[in-house]
């Protein structure tokens, strides 16, 4: 088996999150705190898959960048 990147990121969301009635369903654009602006989907069951699309390394970059800039 080959492992994953280490910057490749899915979120799987709680159901609770998932039934808000502005939780996205499908194919949306991300826009974050620090300006980075991404595609990304969420997928399978009630949408609970949270995911770049076309690379999942790319939601695992912005995540991981953050904490590894982060000084505890």
């Amino acid at each position: 088996m080959i492992p994953r990147d280490w910057y490749e990121v899915e979120i799987i969301v709680d159901i609770a999150t998932t039934k808000n009635p502005i939780y996205p369903q499908g194919d949306f654009v991300a826009y974050t705190d620090d300006n980075l602006v991404f595609p990304c989907r969420t997928q399978g069951d009630y949408y609970k898959n949270l995911r770049s699309r076309d690379d999942l390394k790319i939601l695992g970059h912005w995540i991981k960048g953050k904490l590894q800039k982060k000084e505890f």
